[in-house]
């Protein structure tokens, strides 16, 4: 009976609280945290809003019994939604991931066969942690990439690095039958260090792992192969990871007036996704909300790297210890299924899987990072081209990516040039798929794949300049 009371008399009063509680947070995160920038965002929560002001009123004339009704039925699909998103979890945890390996099983012969026939060598089969501790036999100072990292500073300021460990032998991955490695520049990217030297840099390249060049050694990279065939300065930002917030950022961070021509790619299968990550992210965001921002990371290249090795050293030594056991190894810095508390609360499994309040503004918000994009290229009278990268899934499942229509729509409404590596490249070939490592899922592209990336770059640049 006390329980019926505390319904009957609070019901309303807790719907107007709830209401007053999510204006208060549309109002921090719109105009206090994203200062307006973001506003467009919001204007979903207005219909919730008002639906729970009509709600709340239209409650005040209901009975007891219907209150009770009502509460029962909140509280069922409260428990209901959030048993959902934990099945949510579990199920990209644990049954994607004992699917990819089953796969990853049943293709192993299947890619070292067809190593061993193209080659004449064995294929690797060493898991990376196996390769990594052999790797450093020979090269004692080696480190893997550790990803963009956020370094405390003295004096309690923090950095954001966008590159990794410099002049160092930096130990890669394995799609191709060989673990890969580079020996790093002075600012941590995948260059002849004699490139910072050039008194013009020709074209600069911008991306992410695509264009790093992941699970490739030099000269099969596309900017190796550009820097032979072109016979010309190619300096290349790239680093695993980055989405086109860290583009921009990593452009704004290294250009300088030798800069003549900008190589900015995007890739189909994960940019977009990406972006929408980096916009949230704490040091980041500053690049998108503040274009004067700027963290002078050329400067901090000593505490990068210190960092670097140190992060590198610790994770190496933990799985020594064995505490990575039972593991196939990754001797990967970012744990990607770490559980994330804040978004199990958010209920962000179940809003992406049914679309419910998904703030999927990462195409305005590339739109407005070209935007950015244009200002610096006239400040450094650059002139910028977008390179549009196709996914394996888009021969696969034949499916139509919509990126490729927007990009190349932002791109020509601020006057840069746009170049479809699918319409250059993959459509021409029979089978795409032998561009990707043995023609299999869940890589980049092999050496072949970057070759004829880099030939049909040269080919437009010299057709159209």
């Amino acid at each position: 009976m006390i329980f019926k009371n505390i319904i009957n008399k609070y019901f309303s009063i807790s719907i107007f609280i709830v209401t007053f509680f999510l204006i208060s947070f549309v109002i921090y995160k719109s105009e206090i945290v994203w200062s307006g920038n973001q506003r467009e965002n919001y204007f979903q929560f207005l219909y919730l809003i008002l639906g729970l002001l009509l709600f709340g009123f239209l409650s005040l004339f209901f009975n007891q019994t219907l209150k009770i009704i009502l509460t029962n039925t909140f509280v069922l699909l409260f428990f209901v939604t959030y048993i959902l998103e934990i099945c949510l979890i579990f199920e990209n945890k644990f049954f994607i991931k004992s699917n990819n390996t089953n796969i990853l099983k049943n293709n192993i012969n299947i890619k070292a066969s067809i190593y061993n026939k193209n080659t004449g060598l064995n294929y690797d089969f060493k898991n990376r942690f196996e390769a990594y501790t052999e790797f450093k036999i020979k090269y004692p100072d080696a480190v893997t990439q550790v990803g963009s990292q956020i370094i405390n500073l003295e004096g309690g300021k923090k950095i954001l690095s966008l590159s990794g460990v410099s002049n160092k032998k930096t130990f890669g991955c394995n799609e191709n039958g060989y673990y890969s490695n580079y020996l790093s520049d002075r600012f941590g990217f995948n260059n002849p260090d004699y490139e910072w030297d050039s008194l013009s840099v020709d074209y600069a390249i911008i991306g992410d792992s695509f264009l790093d060049g992941t699970c490739v050694n030099r000269p099969h990279d596309i900017s190796s192969v550009l820097r032979k065939i072109t016979n010309k300065s190619i300096l290349n930002l790239s680093y695993s990871g980055n989405g086109p917030l860290k583009y921009y950022a990593t452009l704004k961070e290294y250009i300088d007036d030798r800069f003549r021509n900008i190589l900015l790619f995007f890739f189909e299968g994960n940019d977009f996704d990406d972006l929408e990550k980096e916009i949230n992210q704490e040091i980041l965001s500053k690049y998108f909300l503040d274009e004067n921002f700027i963290q002078n990371l050329k400067e901090e290249q000593s505490s990068i790297d210190e960092y670097g090795v140190r992060l590198v050293e610790q994770v190496y030594n933990e799985r020594k210890k064995n505490l990575y056991k039972k593991k196939e190894t990754k001797l990967n810095i970012e744990n990607k299924n770490k559980f994330n508390f804040l978004e199990f609360i958010k209920l962000y499994k179940v809003r992406a899987k049914y679309n419910l309040f998904v703030f999927d503004n990462s195409r305005k918000n590339f739109e407005k990072i070209l935007e950015k994009f244009q200002k610096l290229s006239h400040e450094y009278n650059a002139k910028i081209y977008v390179v549009y990268l196709p996914s394996y899934n888009r021969y696969l499942e034949n499916k139509n990516f919509k990126s490729l229509k927007k990009v190349k729509q932002y791109s020509e409404k601020f006057n840069f040039t746009f170049i479809n590596m699918d319409k250059l490249v993959f459509s021409k070939v029979s089978d795409p798929l032998k561009l990707f490592p043995f023609g299999m899922p869940g890589g980049h592209y092999n050496e072949m794949g970057y070759q004829k990336i880099a030939e049909a770059i040269n080919n437009f640049l010299n057709i159209n300049n």
